[in-house]
């Protein structure tokens, strides 16, 4: 199980994000869990209460789940695990997540339920044609993304933007540091002052 595969679809008219969790293998019986916090902040989160309808099947059929926690669930050991749930998206601000039909955005905590103790990598792959995703993580194609560890995982927010916006990423060298910053709105800026002033 050291590799995770996620597979997200986007529904803004409910405000909802689909998620399908791939693990090769479960050996034995284990628990999913979902932060309680978000890099850099240090108030407790409640992610937990916006999960939706988790399910799990263990080779192409319906398994067992069961709550253990106020943010875990147990799961059986099986072949080819997949697990799917929902999560509502309606928390405006910078440590959660919410979509609408003009853009989305969250924060990785409030999104992936993890196996307790895994610490590998993991792929991400957006199932939305009519949306553009915009992360630090590495792109590996068009639609998916790389994670080489939990903690870049859990480190990565997502932007979510329709194809037919517009949007700019200025990248800079801050303290020996690359940074993208993505600008949206298609507001006439100064893209190179705005890079010259991320390096004073």
């Amino acid at each position: 199980m050291r590799h995770l595969h996620f597979k997200l679809s986007l529904h803004p008219e409910r405000h909802i994000i689909s998620v399908e969790l791939a693990l090769e293998k479960v050996d034995l019986p284990g628990e999913l869990r979902i932060a309680s916090w978000t890099p850099g902040s240090y108030l407790m989160r409640e992610y937990a209460q916006c999960i939706r309808s988790l399910e799990v099947y263990s080779a192409g059929h319906t398994a067992s789940a069961s709550i253990a926690g106020k943010a875990s669930w147990s799961i059986p050991a099986g072949e080819d695990v997949l697990v799917r749930y929902d999560v509502f998206a309606r928390q405006f601000g910078i440590h959660g997540a919410f979509l609408e039909r003009t853009r989305g955005a969250f924060n990785a905590p409030a999104v992936f339920i993890l196996p307790d103790g895994w610490d590998g990598a993991a792929t991400v792959e957006i199932d939305a044609p009519e949306w553009q995703a915009f992360t630090s993580l590495e792109r590996i194609s068009p639609n998916v993304f790389r994670a080489k560890s939990r903690e870049e995982l859990l480190d990565s927010p997502f932007h979510f933007l329709p194809v037919s916006s517009s949007a700019e990423i200025i990248t800079v060298d801050a303290c020996g540091t690359p940074h993208e910053i993505l600008i949206t709105g298609g507001y006439p800026i100064d893209s190179r002052r705005i890079a010259r002033d991320f390096t004073k």
